[in-house]
């Protein structure tokens, strides 16, 4: 099973009325994983706001059997950076080899993607000005 996004609907099949056709993704080991597409995301745009959407698969990690570039992302009601150690640990009772990386609020993930656009906008306004 995998659900696509819309940009690689687009590009592969020519429109986004896909669901139920089959396609093969490449495992670690070069081996293909059939599946049928069970859903159409929309496009997203993670690193580059500004950036074309770029084709995408998604499949569960079970079928992949991977889990290079995984993200978990949870809403929590207290500080996010206070609850760490307990998402750790329960990452690691699932799996103890487990790498866990990258922990980040929202807000500093948003703040990096906008970081130089909102600097080049500055710069722009003050040549602008003088």
């Amino acid at each position: 099973m995998f659900i696509v996004n819309e940009a690689f609907a687009r590009q592969v099949f020519g429109s986004v009325d896909v669901l139920g056709k089959r396609l093969s993704a490449l495992r670690e080991k070069k081996e293909p994983v059939w599946g049928e597409i069970i859903g159409v995301a929309g496009n997203v745009r993670d690193l580059d706001l500004g950036a074309q959407a770029k084709p995408e698969i998604y499949g569960p990690l079970v079928q992949t059997g991977h889990a290079a570039g995984a993200f978990l992302v949870f809403r929590t009601e207290p500080d996010p950076l206070a609850i760490v150690a307990a998402i750790e640990d329960r990452i690691w009772a699932l799996d103890k080899d487990r790498p866990v990386t990258s922990i980040k609020t929202i807000e500093k993930q948003m703040e990096e993607n906008t970081g130089a656009p909102r600097s080049q906008s500055v710069l722009m306004g003050i040549f602008g000005a003088l």
